[in-house]
């Protein structure tokens, strides 16, 4: 290749590299905007002492993604052997259909909406008949005219308002679940897990209560983090045939096999006493199964008073998703307050937001109204019905983790700054966004040369949904929006 060839090439790299940091730089600014500006972040003294004593940054304590999880040999060797043992025809597309389904369902409209918009719509619609008073109308007119509005009012309604209805797990059901859900479930609560066994190293479950166990995913990404201390598991999920599954699976798809974890036990129904506690309680994909809201809080309760340590509610990363997720912390957190009020300090009752929260104020993503969800970022390896292809996917779960006691500035990041978005890292900069202890969604612009070497790559080696190991000094005047800033930040990714 010629010398002008390469130096052609050359150009176009350096001006596509120039284009892509200029648009970066703009996508940046726009969406900072309206966010608040913190540029007095340092290094957290913990984080720093263990960086000189020789931890690497990308191993800091606010690592608490699992970079890459797969399903344990036993379950994916179970899980072929049933889909060999029980074939489907068209089982992948079946399979995705359901998925899709259910990644779009929403939770049902309350009564008191529809009688709402029912009244509504029989105002217009009278209003639309040219009738100012019913009572101008004869006994028959009048009857012939509430058929009418009734027929109209049923008819728009089916039509504006959103159909629920409980999803009936029966075999076939179940099997399909099996197929298109089972390693994204597993990663899903792995991935809760593992931050669980990161942040409190000295907790360890003798046993795990799992509410709408399904396939019993929990179970399995419970024994891959704490592989010896648990000993007890309450699977409680109302469909026969999605239990039945679930132990096949642990049986290693083999009926006259043993189940492979010790200690497991099957229940259709919710266990009526609350005097049995449970050192980790598990709630997965489930609550848009009940019929209400008044359902669901009333679920969380009874959860809650089963948990002697954690309460994890996983969800899917959809706006729906994370409106029941939310719902559910502020439940708790409002149990929290009311037996504060009531008997002074609870203890069965106190708690407060482990994860992902730094804080138990109110949600920042529902109070700037931009419909977009608190959710997180997962990878996992797809099924297929070949056990040697391997196809990488990524989804999108809104979680909650709630303990029990009161919140402790020791554990490792209680304090530190949550990521919330994926960190962008353009040349000798990390950008990102965070949740802060102060109940706010905070933008960042970390830099070697302003905020430290230490800090700088501790930043760069965060993902999205990791914590920041940061602590602003001065906070109640740590955070900016002025014009001055922002403006430093133009010229700081202008491109020469």
């Amino acid at each position: 290749m010629s010398k002008a060839c390469i130096t052609l090439n050359l150009f176009r790299i350096l001006t596509k590299k120039w284009i892509i940091d200029r648009r970066f730089f703009i996508k940046s600014f726009r969406c900072a905007s309206d966010l608040a500006v913190n540029h007095r972040i340092v290094l957290d003294p913990l984080c720093e002492e263990k960086l000189n004593d020789g931890l690497k940054h990308k191993r800091h304590d606010g690592i608490v993604t699992a970079k890459r999880v797969s399903l344990p040999r036993a379950l994916k060797d179970a899980t072929f052997n049933l889909i060999e043992k029980y074939p489907v025809s068209d089982l992948k597309k079946k399979s995705d259909d359901l998925v899709k389904y259910l990644w779009s369902r929403r939770v049902p409209v309350e009564s008191d909406v529809i009688l709402q918009q029912a009244k509504q719509l029989e105002l217009q619609f009278i209003k639309e008949e040219g009738v100012e008073e019913l009572s101008e109308l004869s006994l028959e007119e009048r009857e012939v005219l509430e058929n009418k509005l009734k027929s109209k009012v049923l008819l728009t309604l089916r039509k504006k308002i959103y159909h629920w209805e409980p999803i009936r797990y029966d075999a076939f059901r179940s099997f399909l679940y099996l197929f298109g859900r089972l390693s994204f479930d597993y990663n899903a609560a792995y991935q809760v897990f593992y931050e669980i066994s990161r942040r409190a190293v000295d907790f360890a479950p003798k046993s795990a209560f799992h509410f709408g166990s399904g396939l019993g995913t929990t179970i399995w990404a419970c024994n891959s983090i704490w592989p010896t201390s648990t000993s007890e598991h309450f699977c409680c999920d109302v469909s026969d045939d999605m239990n039945t599954l679930a132990r096949l699976l642990l049986q290693g798809g083999r009926e006259e096999d043993k189940m492979c974890i010790p200690g497991v036990s099957f229940r259709q129904f919710f266990p009526p006493s609350q005097k049995i506690k449970y050192d980790l309680v598990v709630c997965t994909f489930s609550l848009n199964e009940l019929p209400s809201r008044d359902e669901r809080l009333k679920t969380i309760e009874a959860l809650w008073r089963k948990t002697e340590e954690f309460l994890v509610v996983i969800e899917n990363g959809t706006n729906t998703g994370f409106s029941m997720i939310a719902d559910a912390r502020d439940f708790v957190l409002k149990l929290n307050q009311n037996s504060h009020q009531a008997d002074g300090i609870n203890r069965q009752a106190e708690g407060y937001v482990f994860s992902p929260c730094p804080h138990d104020k109110d949600c920042p993503r529902i109070s700037r109204e931009d419909g977009t969800p608190c959710n997180f970022e997962i990878s996992y390896e797809k099924l297929s019905q070949s056990n040697s292809q391997k196809e990488m996917e990524k989804g999108r779960i809104s979680y909650v983790v709630l303990r029990k006691g009161s919140r402790n500035a020791q554990i490792a990041g209680s304090s530190w700054p949550r990521i919330v978005r994926p960190v962008s890292t353009p040349s000798k900069c990390v950008h990102l966004r965070t949740c802060t202890t102060s109940g706010q969604l905070e933008y960042s612009v970390i830099t070697a040369a302003k905020h430290g070497r230490d800090m700088y790559w501790c930043a760069r080696a965060c993902q999205w949904g990791d914590l920041l190991p940061a602590a602003t000094p001065d906070e109640a005047d740590s955070t900016s929006t002025d014009s001055s800033y922002c403006e430093e930040f133009r010229e700081s990714r202008e491109p020469n």
